[in-house]
């Protein structure tokens, strides 16, 4: 009996291990998704600055030409 114990144990350890491994990677993805996503809103934040400092010295030199 304590032998049938010791398997079930094993058994619930073994499928604990499954669920971190699986939660591991899922967090990976996660973790992955989320840096693409933070590079993507960083990119577009550049290009506003960029269209912004583009508009700012488009509009400095109209006034400097009236």
């Amino acid at each position: 009996q304590v032998k049938h114990e010791i398997n079930g144990l094993k058994d619930e350890i073994h499928q604990v291990k499954h669920e971190i491994n699986g939660l591991k990677t899922s967090f990976e993805q996660f973790e992955l998704k989320s840096n693409n996503r933070h590079e993507e809103i960083i990119e577009r934040f550049k290009a506003l600055e960029r269209d912004q400092d583009f508009i700012w010295e488009k509009t400095a030199r109209n006034e400097r030409e009236k």
